[in-house]
């Protein structure tokens, strides 16, 4: 798995994500 991922957030556009949470 990559260290950032597209992904789609809670608001429906995409963005991109790192594999630790980040709030």
């Amino acid at each position: 798995m990559n260290v950032t991922q597209l992904a789609r957030g809670p608001d429906g556009r995409p963005h991109v994500i790192q594999a630790h949470d980040e709030k």
